[in-house]
């Protein structure tokens, strides 16, 4: 693959259950890898090569450490990375039920330019960070949302074949991106104190990580540190939404890649999302798609 190479997970002392590679062209490769492991991992790694890496991390626990950097991956995050000469040291934490797991989109020079022109990167306006240096991350850490899971599911699931898919996919990684950025764009300026726009962007991060659970607004307002008025006020200016329309579309769309994917039945996927009646959230599922779950599956 021209402008990347690709650190094996020999080094490691473990049984890789799954590294399926979802695409390999001259410029991006596309790996979904599962492993378990005994113990806590070390692994040196040094990177040579120009790349710019999606990373998904599902399962685990990882540190990255480079010069007086570290980059730490929890379950269920997500970040960019753009790394050029990288010399360091990746940490695995041993999970006692579940196997680290991992997707990695990785782009070479070519790939970047031709799915993210300059002019893309002009009006994202918040971005071009990500290569002012060898090696750089997004930051702050961000949850992977229920829409860049159904994203992530149709790369992983589509039925194309040849250069189709290969456009199909690539077309996918544009909408994947754009997810990832859009959860890390500074928000309009409205008629709200520095600190009060904080506290409801601590809000919606909350709803990010917790939409599976039952959520009241008073709740949500307590928890950040401010009253319902102001955050519902707040969310809907900063956000062009509502606090429930927001919340139940993150419910919505994990249940959807549930669906799809999991196996799982319909009651166990209510229960996941947090709907205790099966009726309840399939009335909310044929509002939201114009589908039952049922025949949605």
């Amino acid at each position: 693959m021209e402008n990347i190479q690709y650190r094996k997970f020999g080094e490691i002392n473990h049984d890789v259950r799954s590294e399926n590679i979802i695409l390999s062209s001259k410029d991006i490769e596309i790996r979904w890898v599962d492993i378990s492991f005994d113990h806590d991992e070390r692994v040196k790694v040094h990177e040579r090569n120009n790349f710019m890496e999606l990373h998904f991390q599902f399962n685990g626990v990882s540190k990255t450490l480079f010069k007086s950097r570290e980059i730490i991956l929890s379950p269920n995050s997500q970040t960019v990375f753009h790394v050029m000469d990288f010399s360091g040291e990746h940490r695995l934490y041993k999970d006692n039920v579940n196997p680290f797991s991992f997707l990695e989109i990785k782009m070479g020079k070519d790939a970047v330019s031709r799915l993210f022109p300059r002019g893309m990167w002009n009006e994202l306006g918040t971005m071009p960070d990500v290569f002012g240096g060898k090696v750089a991350c997004i930051s702050p850490i961000k949850p992977i949302s229920p829409q860049m899971f159904s994203v992530i599911y149709d790369i992983c699931h589509n039925s194309f074949k040849g250069e189709l898919r290969k456009s199909y996919i690539e077309a996918k990684i544009i909408e994947l991106f754009l997810l990832q950025t859009k959860s890390h764009c500074p928000v309009q300026k409205i008629d709200l104190k520095r600190e009060e726009q904080n506290k409801i962007i601590a809000a919606r991060e909350y709803l990010d990580r917790n939409y599976q659970r039952k959520i009241r607004i008073i709740d949500l307002a307590m928890i950040v540190g401010t009253n319902q008025q102001t955050l519902k006020r707040g969310f809907r200016e900063m956000f062009h939404t509502t606090i429930f329309a927001y919340y139940n579309g993150l419910r919505m769309e994990r249940a959807k890649y549930l669906l799809m994917d999991s196996g799982k039945s319909i009651s166990e996927v209510s229960d996941e999302i947090g709907y205790k009646n099966p009726q309840h959230f399939t009335v909310a599922f044929k509002k939201k798609f114009g589908l039952s779950p049922k025949n949605f599956k």
